[in-house]
């Protein structure tokens, strides 16, 4: 069965491809078209006959002004409509908002990689070339809203019929590695398979390894695909996909190694993520606390500081428990013990939360500190030692502590 040459927009408000049409012809843009996600799964439900998915995104590409464009929107339709979320002078990029649906409005241009894994060299293009920069043949394919036509050079409806993700070319994950967590991410959301030859291409480059920065050095220069934007893509796996299936295709595809090699031979990361969104953790940190290094690997992917701080203060936990473990001593230790263990070390509640997903040693002692002992008071109030004639000082609180502690010996 073929793909038509068109596209079915019903699932776009009334009125709003007119709008985009008018308002780019009256700044002087004569191209404009949807591209990615749009398309492609406007394809997918048309050709698969299933029902069109409510749209909440959509991607534009036009020869001409991004911001020109955007802004002109705005004056168009008013502020009330329209929202300009972000506006990126460099690139000629604007993400605004348009009766409640995202858009990201871009200037059609190419790219050239310097070196790889850095950010690009842009200039501008026409819309046929700027398809080239995408990322796979089935987000290649741009409908052109002035005649409802689709532009398909790199056969991406070919890709959609048999359901296969193809890179764009063979340089795709050399120039850009997060290319293999979107693919984690499509195959995982729309059900797809990798080709053999994109297959080949994730696992020889990643074998090559063909950047200046080399895993365990330094983090001073990462090329930002190893740092900052394959932060982004591994957010948006746990924030928007499958992440159980596209984690497991990262490490089947032996992807996981763009962290590091102790996660891609890591088999626990599926119950420590699932028990991280039990205790209310960050997903990516819990897969991060699997590393051999996890805060030198945060450091590298720019995690906020709470979560390096957290990263931080489980290993010390882990390395704590480990050494109580060693020693048997803890066998005798009555509840209140452990809490001055616990309590002493001024840990934050969330990172004792990670540490028993990571599994340290004898985590059980801080699964009860956390469901039990912590929420156990003294009997008797300050207030109360004070009226019973108790001074306030180190002895009030001494006595306090001696209360409590009889109190948590008789809940074992």
């Amino acid at each position: 069965m073929e793909l038509e040459n068109k596209i079915n927009l019903s699932n776009l408000p009334k009125n709003l491809i007119n709008i985009f049409l008018v308002t780019a012809k009256g700044i002087g843009i004569d191209r404009i078209a949807i591209v990615g996600g749009g398309v492609r799964d406007g394809m997918i439900s048309q050709h698969f006959d299933h029902k069109p998915h409510s749209l909440r995104d959509l991607d534009l590409v036009l020869e001409g002004s991004a911001s020109e464009l955007a802004k002109e929107l705005q004056h168009k339709l008013g502020s009330e409509r329209v929202t300009i979320l972000r506006n990126n002078s460099a690139y000629e990029t604007v993400t605004l908002e348009i009766d409640k649906i995202q858009v990201d409005i871009a200037s059609a241009r190419e790219e050239t990689y310097i070196s790889p894994g850095e950010n690009p060299i842009i200039q501008s293009t026409i819309l046929e070339k700027d398809l080239n920069r995408r990322d796979f043949t089935i987000n290649a394919i741009a409908l052109d809203l002035a005649s409802n036509q689709l532009i398909d050079l790199h056969q991406g409806r070919d890709a959609i019929r048999e359901r296969q993700l193809t890179f764009l070319h063979r340089k795709s994950v050399e120039e850009d590695p997060t290319r293999i967590v979107r693919g984690a991410r499509y195959a995982a959301r729309l059900n797809f398979n990798l080709t053999k030859e994109s297959l080949d291409q994730i696992q020889s480059t990643i074998n090559c390894w063909p950047w200046e920065w080399k895993l365990n050095e330094a983090n001073n220069n990462i090329p930002p695909a190893l740092g900052t934007r394959l932060r982004m893509e591994l957010e948006l796996v746990f924030t928007k996909e499958p992440w159980e299936q596209a984690i497991s295709y990262l490490q089947s595809w032996g992807a996981l190694r763009l962290l590091d090699q102790s996660l891609q031979s890591d088999r626990g990361w599926n119950k420590r993520i699932f028990s991280a969104y039990q205790l209310g953790l960050n997903p990516l940190t819990a897969l991060v606390a699997g590393s051999n290094d996890p805060l030198n690997l945060a450091q590298r992917l720019q995690l906020p500081i709470r979560q390096q701080n957290l990263l931080g203060m489980s290993n010390e936990i882990k390395k704590l428990f480990t050494a109580i473990s060693s020693t048997k001593e803890y066998i005798n230790w009555s509840p209140s013990e452990w809490c001055q263990v616990i309590e002493n070390s001024h840990w934050q509640q969330d990172s004792i939360s990670l540490a028993i997903c990571v599994g340290v040693p004898l985590k059980d002692y801080l699964i009860k500190w956390l469901t039990d002992w912590q929420s156990i008071k003294s009997p008797v109030s300050a207030k109360e030692l004070i009226e019973q004639g108790w001074k306030p000082g180190p002895e009030l609180r001494k006595e306090l502590v001696r209360l409590r502690a009889e109190k948590l010996n008789k809940s074992n």
